[in-house]
């Protein structure tokens, strides 16, 4: 939140909402193995996906950038 905040120039703030509200919305939209999935990774840790990969550079031929860079770079699109 901290750094997305500073790329748009504003406070930004976080409302938690409950596991099950946020999968009932999920699975409202989307199917169920994806939903399971995001709980799996976000909820119950038991998916790592965290390990730097060479990809970003082997597939474009640069570094990888940072959220920070990230964020400063696409701020337009959360106006």
């Amino acid at each position: 939140m901290t750094i997305l905040g500073q790329a748009l120039g504003r406070d930004l703030r976080f409302e938690a909402q409950g596991d099950e509200e946020a999968r009932a919305e999920m699975i409202a939209a989307m199917p169920a193995k994806y939903v399971e999935a995001f709980f799996n990774f976000y909820a119950d840790a038991t998916l790592d996906e965290s390990k730097v990969s060479p990809a970003v550079r082997a597939l474009t031929a640069r570094p990888p950038r940072s959220f920070a860079q990230w964020a400063s770079a696409h701020a337009s699109a959360f106006g």
